[in-house]
């Protein structure tokens, strides 16, 4: 993770080329975060805030969200809306992905009562080392942390247990089944494990699975964002880019459902009306995907549009370096 570090930049490049293959350099930003913040100040027009420039590049012009949380997140890498609790939760890494420092933490984001803007973060659970993704069921969150996924009683809002991976190496998103089972990709490995009452194992493995990062199970069907095969683990570096691909439950077998790679995709939801949102992290950028794999931009300047969430039509993405949460309407 040195390199990673070295690569620390307020403002990255889209894409390094190196050796013929494209890096995606982790940069690594910090903040300040108190057990309850309140909504950070919005930025004066002379540029006297705190918060970094919201571009990844010059060149990238930032789609404006309906509202935003600046400067209460500490690297956050994944949010997720809980139609049971009906909570807004927030993972922030604050540090290195790959570091055991227990530095991480889980933030419950508080929007205002008529939903039109944040209302501050909440502290719900810290000591995790570099927490990313997240889901709930039947008062459950589950998170994903380097090479084991802890489970959170929503209700106690205490860890009450820990399920250890010991060949995973970067374990990134995961997903529930409707028999319950959970499945965690592992990025670094190009695999995908599952957990099944308590106990984990390998789903599938391979190359072909171009590095899966963002998951979501929809109608009997697996489906990954993936990142594009990981060729250097420091770096992250890949040669192509990956697919949104469907993973059949029986055979294991997938199919690509966007027609060609689309970037180094990241968080994976779906909309009531059928279509998919999916964030490219090194791009800063999320997509729309309809059931023919067709993508429209909907959003981009995002610095490291990391694993979205979705609350009914309201796209939340965190940008993984630049320290905040942006929303942004979908139609």
């Amino acid at each position: 993770m040195n390199l990673l570090l070295k690569l620390l930049s307020p403002v990255l490049p889209s894409t390094l080329y190196v050796a013929g293959m494209l890096v995606s350099p982790f940069a690594i930003a910090q903040d300040v975060s108190a057990k309850r913040l309140a909504p950070a100040a919005t930025p004066s027009p002379n540029g006297s805030a705190s918060r970094k420039p919201p571009a990844i590049t010059a060149q990238v012009k930032r789609t404006p969200p309906v509202w935003e949380v600046l400067g209460q997140l500490q690297t956050p890498e994944s949010v997720y809306f809980d139609p049971a609790s009906k909570m807004i939760f927030v993972s922030n890494i604050n540090g290195s992905p790959t570091a055991k420092d227990g530095n991480g933490w889980i933030g419950i984001l508080h929007v205002t009562k008529d939903g039109s803007g944040p209302d501050g973060v909440e502290k719900m659970i810290e000591g995790l080392n570099a927490p990313k993704g997240l889901r709930a069921a039947a008062g459950t969150l589950w998170v994903t942390d380097i090479d084991e996924v802890v489970m959170i009683d929503i209700g106690t809002r205490k860890i009450s247990q820990r399920i250890k991976i010991p060949e995973a190496k970067f374990l990134n998103d995961l997903a529930i089944d409707d028999k319950g089972r959970i499945y965690v990709s592992d990025t670094v490995n190009s695999a995908i494990y599952v957990i099944e009452e308590g106990k984990p194992s390998l789903f599938v493995a391979g190359p072909e699975f171009q590095s899966p990062n963002g998951l979501l199970f929809h109608s009997g069907k697996l489906y990954v964002a993936a990142w594009g095969l990981v060729t250097d683990p420091e770096t992250f570096a890949s040669k192509e880019f990956g697919h949104v691909y469907a993973i059949d439950m029986k055979s294991r077998k997938f199919k690509n459902v966007t027609k060609k790679p689309l970037g180094h995709l990241d968080g994976l939801e779906r909309t009531k009306n059928g279509h998919f949102l999916v964030s490219d992290w090194q791009a800063g950028k999320v997509y729309r995907l309809d059931d023919k794999g067709r993508t429209s931009l909907i959003a981009e300047g995002i610095k490291n549009a990391a694993d979205l969430g979705l609350k009914e039509n309201v796209i939340l993405v965190p940008a993984m370096s630049g320290n905040s949460l942006s929303a942004y309407l979908f139609k």
